[in-house]
C-alpha cells in the first residue's frame, strides 16, 4: 500500500510541474515579484549570460604562412557558443552542395562532398558577436560583409573533395550592386568528437618537425611529409586569404576535408565577401 501512495505522489509532483510551468510565464507579467519562477526568465538569464561571456571571449593565434596568409586561431570559440550554434543549426541540416561555375558541364560525383550543411541566422546575437569577432581579426582589409555562417557536419566517413573558396566568376551581392568574390576564410571546429577529419592544404609546407611533436594535437602532414593538414580541435580553427591584391583566386589554398574515421566533427565556415571589378 505504501508503495501505491509513494507512486501517487510522484504522478501529482510531476502533474503539478507541468501545470505550474506554463501557469508562472502567464502569472510573472501579473505578479512581477514572482518573476524569477518563470522558465522564460530563466532561459533569458542563460542567454544574457552567453551575451557577456561571447561579448568577453579571448583566443589566441599563430602565424602559419605568410604568402599566402594563414593564422591558426586557438580557441577562437567558446565551447558554450559552440554548442549553442549547433543547438541553433540542428534542424536546418541537410545534405550538403556544391557550386559549380557556369561554365562548368560536369557535375561533381555525389561521393565529393558527403556532409550536411546548415545555414544560420545572421540576426542572431551570439552569431552578431562572433561575427564582429571576425571582422576584428580582418583589421583594415577592405570587404563589404559576410556570408551568412554555415555549420558543416559529418560523419564516420565523410569528406569534401579538393576545392577552393573563391569562385572563378564573382558573384552579386544580395545587398548592394556590386560584384564580389570571397577575400578569406574561416574554418572553425564547433564539435571534434572524432579521428582523422583534418583540413588538408596539399600546396601548403608542412609544419617545423618540432611543432608536428609539441602534442598540441593541431597539426600534421602526409606520411610522405607534402602539405599541411590541420586536426579538428573544439573551439579552434583557421583564417587565410583566398585572393590574389589582384583580385584573382589563390591556387596554393586548394584543400578538403578528408575523411572522418570514427565519430562526428562539425565545423563553420565564415566567407568574407571583397569587392572584385568585372573585367
Amino acid at each position: 500500500m505504501a508503495r501505491r501512495y509513494v507512486a501517487l505522489g510522484r504522478y501529482v509532483a510531476v502533474f503539478a510541474l507541468g501545470l505550474s510551468v506554463p501557469l508562472l510565464d502567464i502569472a510573472g507579467p501579473l505578479l512581477p515579484q514572482w518573476n524569477f519562477l518563470s522558465p522564460a526568465t530563466w532561459l533569458r538569464g542563460a542567454h544574457s549570460d552567453l551575451v557577456a561571456l561571447s561579448k568577453n571571449h579571448r583566443y589566441t593565434f599563430q602565424v602559419l604562412s605568410t604568402d599566402p596568409f594563414m593564422v591558426y586561431l586557438d580557441g577562437f570559440i567558446h565551447p558554450r557558443e559552440a554548442k549553442y550554434l549547433i543547438e541553433l543549426g540542428k534542424a536546418k541540416f541537410e545534405p550538403s552542395k556544391v557550386y559549380t561555375d557556369p561554365e562548368e558541364t560536369e557535375w561533381p560525383s555525389p561521393s565529393y562532398r558527403t556532409s550536411d550543411s546548415s545555414v544560420l541566422s545572421s540576426k542572431d546575437a551570439i552569431v552578431s558577436i562572433i561575427r564582429d569577432r571576425a571582422y576584428f581579426v580582418l583589421g583594415f582589409l577592405p570587404h563589404i560583409g559576410v556570408e551568412a555562417f554555415q555549420l558543416v557536419r559529418y560523419h564516420d566517413g565523410d569528406l569534401f573533395g579538393m576545392h577552393y573558396d573563391w569562385f572563378k566568376q564573382p558573384l552579386p551581392d544580395g545587398n548592394t550592386s556590386e560584384y564580389y568574390n570571397r577575400l578569406a576564410s574561416f574554418f572553425l571546429y564547433l564539435e571534434a568528437d572524432c579521428k582523422a577529419g583534418s583540413t588538408y592544404f596539399p600546396h601548403l609546407p608542412p609544419p617545423p618537425v618540432s611543432i608536428q611533436d609539441d602534442n598540441t594535437g593541431r597539426y600534421s602532414t602526409t606520411k610522405n611529409g607534402t602539405g599541411l593538414a590541420v586536426l579538428p580541435r573544439l573551439g579552434s580553427g583557421l583564417f587565410w586569404q583566398n585572393l590574389h591584391r589582384n583580385g584573382t583566386g589563390d591556387e596554393r589554398l586548394l584543400h578538403a576535408g578528408l575523411p572522418v574515421i570514427f565519430g562526428s566533427k562539425i565545423g563553420m565556415n565564415i566567407w568574407i565577401k571583397g569587392r572584385v571589378a568585372l573585367p
